[in-house]
């Protein structure tokens, strides 16, 4: 059995970036490698020739689906080809960033049931290295203890490539990702670390994911939506069913998980026309379950708005993901022009202009508010901090808003609020 096993999906035809994986994967390991690529395009077929001279201790198998089936089903059909002690899984636009290091060597005799490793992003948002340094210091690898320090920061397991797990530890669980295109990893991850007794941590780095932010990330889509309720009812079932257990930290870890992804499938909701919202009500009324969700998140958000909102002159959306163009779409709907509503967005250039709508570059957001905003001397700003990770929003609102408060005059009231503690 070889030590370690890559499952990589792909339907980009990422022939240069799978290659780099090889490359970086030979470079370190001395051990024995097993890569599965598992092409999810139909209209073109991958073969080992496409990917050049394989080292001899790596085995490249490469599965070409007739019908696509989405990441989520694509990363299930490369583990069950899997004969490896320890599984991981790439995305096939990221990096490996392994070098010299005894780290993972070490790591994969303990006998445990995941390794967490660094994760950085392009952006640097999504760092975990705080979280590493804390329990390697604790030099800890019980479960309970990694949710909890998850919990002290603010953040939740919403990726799962920079993690190793044990094979047997999925298989003997039956851990699987949700046949899903959004959010499948988020799922699985938590499945994951729910089931886990222990986790053993490294700080060196390991894996760059390319991160796309701000509104030129794609967004799902009406389309999606049942896909994200669906992650919501599995998540909620696997919470019931862990009611009778021990695991603490690793429930409220779910509970977490849960409301991350209620506030998801908001941000989303909000970002499609009434209309559409009515036809797929229609549509889904044949599954009960799912017609009253709909009904009841449609509910909701009309009262929050309403009731929330209703009082601002200005508001202020700071965006790092496309929930702030749904969210932006839908005040402007509601409020028609009684209110100024500006998007700053760091995801695209300061050239772009949206319907009477400001988009900036974070670098003249102060002098954006200061010169367009603060003169109008209003008595209420609110400022939707667009962001589902609550550390992101700490982190924003502790740099910007001391700020914003400085410039404003004494008359205006700023308040910050968080997407999800909006909704």
């Amino acid at each position: 059995m070889r030590k370690i096993g890559y499952i990589i999906p792909t339907f980009r035809e990422s022939k240069n970036e799978i290659s780099d994986y090889i490359n970086s994967i030979n470079s370190y390991f001395n051990f024995e490698i097993e890569v599965v690529i598992v092409n999810d395009n139909p209209s073109k077929n991958m073969s080992l020739d496409d990917f050049g001279y394989i080292p001899s201790n790596i085995k490249v198998s490469i599965v070409n689906n007739k019908i696509q089936v989405g990441p989520g089903e694509a990363r299930n059909i490369g583990f069950n080809l899997i004969n490896s002690e320890w599984v991981g899984f790439l995305d096939d636009d990221d990096k490996l960033l392994l070098r010299p290091l005894e780290g993972i060597d070490k790591k994969i005799t303990l006998n445990v049931d995941i390794i967490c490793l660094q994760f950085e992003d392009s952006r640097g948002t999504f760092s975990n290295l705080p979280i590493l340094n804390k329990l390697i210091d604790l030099n800890n690898i019980n479960a309970e203890i990694y949710c909890k320090q998850l919990k002290s920061l603010g953040r939740l397991p919403t990726h799962c490539q920079h993690y190793l797990f044990k094979t047997d530890f999925l298989r003997r669980n039956s851990i699987k990702f949700l046949p899903l295109s959004v959010i499948e990893d988020i799922t699985f991850i938590a499945e994951a670390i729910f089931n886990a007794d222990k986790i053993a941590y490294d700080n060196n780095p390991y894996y760059f994911y390319n991160s796309k932010s701000g509104t030129s990330k794609e967004d799902v889509g009406l389309d999606k939506l049942f896909e994200i309720y669906t992650a919501i009812v599995h998540i909620k079932n696997l919470y019931k069913l862990s009611l009778a257990q021990s695991r603490h930290e690793q429930k409220i870890m779910l509970k977490r998980t849960i409301a991350f992804l209620e506030s998801f499938f908001i941000s989303r909701f909000i970002s499609v026309t009434s209309k559409d919202i009515e036809n797929e009500i229609l549509k889904k009324s044949s599954n009960l379950k799912y017609f009253n969700y709909l009904n009841k998140i449609n509910k909701k958000v009309k009262f929050i708005i309403d009731s929330k909102l209703i009082n601002s002159e200005i508001i202020i959306l700071y965006c790092y993901c496309p929930m702030a163009l749904g969210l932006l779409e839908y005040l402007k709907s509601k409020f028609e022009n009684q209110k100024n509503i500006i998007l700053l967005d760091d995801g695209v250039n300061n050239s772009t202009i949206i319907k009477n709508t400001n988009l900036m570059h974070p670098s003249i957001y102060l002098e954006l508010i200061a010169d367009k905003v603060l003169p109008l001397r209003c008595k209420s700003i609110d400022l939707i901090i667009c962001h589902l990770h609550q550390f992101i929003h700490e982190k924003i609102s502790n740099d910007f808003s001391p700020k914003l408060l400085k410039l404003a005059p004494a008359s205006t009231k700023i308040n910050v609020i968080a997407f999800q503690n909006l909704f």
